[in-house]
Parts: C-alpha cells; sequence; structure tokens
C-alpha cells in the first residue's frame, strides 16, 4: 500500500497553480464571449390576472365566487394565448413575428 503525503500533494498543486488559473481565465472569457455576442436572448413574459366582484350588495365572497373566478381565469388565460388574438397584436405592433 502507498502511503501519500499531503505536503507532497501541496507541493504538486502549487506547481501547476498558474496552469489552472490560465485554464480558469480562459473558461471565464470563453462563457462571456459566449453569453456577450452568440447566445441569443430569449424574451418571456408573465401576467397576472385577477378577478373580484360579486353581483350582491355584500363584500363577502363566497366559494361560487372564487371557483367562478377560478375559471375565468382560465379560460381568460387561453384566450390570450390564442392564435387570433397574438396574430392582431403583432399586426398592432407591427411586429417581424409570426404565430
Amino acid at each position: 500500500m502507498d502511503i501519500i503525503d499531503i505536503t507532497e500533494v501541496i507541493n504538486y498543486y502549487k506547481e501547476k497553480i498558474k496552469v489552472i488559473l490560465i485554464i480558469m481565465i480562459i473558461v471565464v472569457f470563453m462563457g462571456c464571449i459566449y453569453g456577450i455576442f452568440i447566445q441569443t436572448p430569449k424574451y418571456s413574459s408573465s401576467t397576472t390576472i385577477l378577478l373580484v366582484g360579486s353581483t350582491s350588495n355584500d363584500s363577502a365572497l363566497t366559494y361560487n365566487d372564487l371557483s367562478l373566478n377560478k375559471n375565468l381565469v382560465s379560460t381568460y388565460s387561453e384566450i390570450v394565448r390564442s392564435k387570433r388574438i397574438l396574430n392582431q397584436v403583432i399586426d398592432n405592433l407591427n411586429l417581424d413575428y409570426s404565430y
């Protein structure tokens, strides 16, 4: 069985520290070049739709109101993401995108 002396290991890496640092600097530089010049940005957006209201005069929300609002939010979200609406937005903003 071989015995490993910790001072030998430390001395070995001390000798190689310049090579390790140069490799790290090259990798960081290449990552920056990729991130700034090569990678195309991907944009995303999000929205929150909150429906609150009641037909009665009291301000208490019932389970039925919350359930209805939840279903309406799902429906409205699907409508906003529909091809028809997105094409109208693209036309109105004169964008060079397609659905």
